[in-house]
């Protein structure tokens, strides 16, 4: 009695045992599956991940082709600046240079206007001077 009291409790541990490890068996399996799905989902960020950092770099280097084409073009703003600076200046002495010129210009103007009249009155004078000549020319040749 004993003995079959005993093989019933060994039975009983048995198969409580074995249903532990049928249980066991389960939540491993679970736990792979979970595993491995982890591990897809790991190796899909992963893969996003990289197609991420391969965008920045891409627009990283657009970013660097765009600063360097700014830096050229102020740095040839500069210059401009520079030549726009030096012809502006070239511009006012010569607009200096030519007041002078104009004021000669002018000044030269009225002399020639007054030389103009000069010779005008000069040349009435000398055709009056030319008649008293013939005038007196033709009253001597009458004498």
């Amino acid at each position: 009695l004993k003995a079959t009291g005993d093989v019933s409790i060994a039975n009983k541990k048995y198969n409580q045992l074995t249903d532990e490890e049928t249980e066991l068996k389960d939540k491993q399996s679970e736990y792979e599956d979970n595993k491995d799905n982890l591990n897809k989902e790991r190796d899909a960020l992963r893969r996003e991940i990289d197609q991420q950092k391969k965008i920045m770099d891409d627009k990283d280097k657009i970013i660097q082709e765009k600063e360097n084409r700014i830096y050229h073009l102020k740095k040839r703003t500069q210059e401009l600046e520079k030549f726009k600076f030096v012809l502006d200046y070239k511009i006012k002495e010569l607009k200096r240079d030519i007041g002078p010129r104009e004021k000669e210009i002018s000044d030269m103007k009225d002399e020639t206007n007054e030389m103009d009249t000069n010779l005008k009155n000069l040349s009435i004078v000398n055709n009056t001077l030319g008649l008293v000549v013939d005038e007196l020319d033709r009253k001597q040749a009458e004498m």
